[in-house]
């Protein structure tokens, strides 16, 4: 990103505190602060399991750690049960079904349009999710705005 978003590029205020730089660090700490990534992550997370993807994804992942467990079990059976976790982890980490998931739950063609019209992207920069987080943004710069401009004014 070639430029730190200002107050002015997520709302339109005519607040003379609208020119001042919010960046990406100060969004990032708000909306940790706020407890929004947590609520984004646990929307996201049932939205995914509602989906028509989440039967696909569990059969692939249960199949793909069971073969890795039935070609390594000698080695797994003698592990710590931390040290197995670790490996298994690992694994689907290695696995290009995650990235496959992620990549088919984002698709949509270069109108914002899902892939499917009867069949959203539940990820995306035109997502609901995408939506609701830059309307998220737009109101902690506002509520940042208003409280700046309410500390200048009582010195």
């Amino acid at each position: 990103m070639s430029e730190t978003p200002t107050s002015s590029t997520l709302h339109n205020s005519s607040s003379e505190l609208s020119s001042e730089a919010y960046t990406p660090s100060f969004l990032v700490d708000e909306f940790k602060r706020q407890g929004k990534f947590d609520q984004i992550r646990k929307r996201i997370l049932h939205e995914f399991q509602q989906s028509e993807h989440f039967p696909g994804f569990l059969q692939q992942a249960e199949e793909s750690m069971l073969r890795f467990v039935e070609s390594h079990a000698d080695r797994l059976v003698f592990r710590d049960a931390r040290l197995r976790h670790s490996d298994l982890m690992r694994e689907l980490d290695q696995n290009p079904l995650l990235d496959q998931l992620v990549e088919n739950m984002s698709q949509q063609n270069s109108a914002g349009i899902s892939a499917e019209p009867s069949k959203p992207a539940l990820l995306g920069q035109h997502s609901s999710t995408a939506y609701d987080i830059r309307q998220q943004i737009d109101a902690m710069v506002q509520a940042e705005d208003a409280k700046r401009a309410g500390d200048s004014a009582n010195p």
